[in-house]
């Protein structure tokens, strides 16, 4: 039970830590913007649409390039499409051009990624229809296949801004997020340029204006937060687990009560006794955490590797957290040794040595 438990956690913790190592590194290798802003709303309560435009407009910023999206059915099947400006998002996020020209997108068009693309067999030219969740339907043709390392991208669908306005009533659309890129990166330049975005983010209640360290650290605490969930439920597997050491060590102490009766009477203390078992609970414990680790290891590297395609991308492993998870097994052990050495040391010898 014990290596179950703790295999679970060594599972979980080396996929989150994963996830966590695949989304910074994506995030470093495809935006070459310095700031985010970002909404923790939805809906009408999110971003307004003429955020963009005004950042862009602030003195010192190079370009302000805005994402929205909306739900819609795209050949048959309900996923999440972004709206851009492909331009201006291109010098903020690095796309490569699998085929067609993602930054030329126009209205008519519509871009998918190249894992998207060889999902659905689809081509440049293909035809591509969308049915909204007010009801509108249009059919637009595949003008970009493209590769990021972005993470945010969603399904994979992306259509121009100018596109996604005739197509989308505003109550339907969501703007997510800007992304914004600086005319001087120095430290003087920022320094500039930060009165006047924050002057415009300060307006909308819940807009948060983040450099890419921070906007990094807001993408890794969603996934600790899931981690915190998680281990609370774990931590109660454990504790069973726990009890089932004692268990055990008392069904040890019980079966050997001849024996350790035997030590008694050539010598041993009983403090000995008691260190004795201590040791044996400790080394159960080590060795189910060990083992547990090893597998937990192993289960998440596997997992990791068959997420490649999602962009899971870095295997990771939170050689910190588990050298604490090995310390808690020891203290652990030592914990559930208490009672059954106790138990062994109380021994009566002469009884002991003629149980059968």
């Amino acid at each position: 039970a014990l290596m179950i438990g703790i295999g679970l956690v060594g599972f979980i913790a080396v996929t989150a830590q994963s996830v966590k190592a695949s989304t910074v590194d994506a995030i470093n290798q495809s935006v070459t913007g310095q700031y985010v802003v970002t909404t923790e709303s939805f809906g009408s309560t999110a971003l307004p649409q003429s955020m963009a435009a005004e950042l862009d407009a602030v003195t010192g910023v190079r370009v302000a390039a805005g994402v929205s999206a909306t739900f819609a059915n795209i050949n048959n099947s309900g996923k999440i499409i972004l709206a851009v400006d492909p331009d201006a998002i291109s010098q903020v996020i690095e796309f490569d051009d699998v085929e067609g020209s993602f930054a030329s997108l126009g209205v008519g068009e519509i871009a998918a990624s190249e894992k998207l693309a060889e999902e659905k067999q689809l081509k440049i030219g293909d035809p591509v229809q969308l049915v909204f969740i007010q009801g509108g339907t249009t059919t637009l043709t595949l003008g970009s296949i493209y590769k990021t390392e972005f993470p945010i991208q969603g399904p994979g669908w992306i259509i121009s801004t100018d596109q996604f306005n005739t197509l989308v009533p505003p109550s339907q659309q969501t703007f997510l997020s800007i992304y914004i890129k600086l005319d001087d990166t120095s430290s003087a330049g920022v320094d500039a340029a930060l009165p006047g975005r924050k002057a415009v983010t300060d307006t909308v209640p819940g807009a948060k204006l983040q450099n890419l360290e921070e906007y990094k650290k807001a993408q890794t605490d969603q996934v600790n937060q899931f981690l915190q969930i998680v281990y609370v439920l774990l931590a109660l597997a454990l504790i069973i687990a726990i009890v089932g050491v004692v268990n055990t060590l008392l069904l040890s102490v019980y079966e050997r009560t001849r024996e350790l009766g035997l030590l008694r009477a050539v010598g041993m203390s009983r403090r000995q006794v008691r260190s004795t078992i201590r040791l044996e609970s400790v080394i159960i414990s080590l060795m189910g955490t060990l083992i547990g680790l090893v597998i937990g290891i192993i289960f998440g590297w596997a997992l990791v590797t068959a997420l490649v395609d999602e962009g899971i991308t870095s295997f990771a492993i939170p050689w910190s957290q588990l050298f604490i998870i090995v310390i808690i097994a020891i203290l652990a052990g030592v914990g559930a040794a208490l009672y059954p050495a106790r138990r062994a040391a109380r021994l009566d010898v002469l009884r002991a040595i003629s149980s059968d």
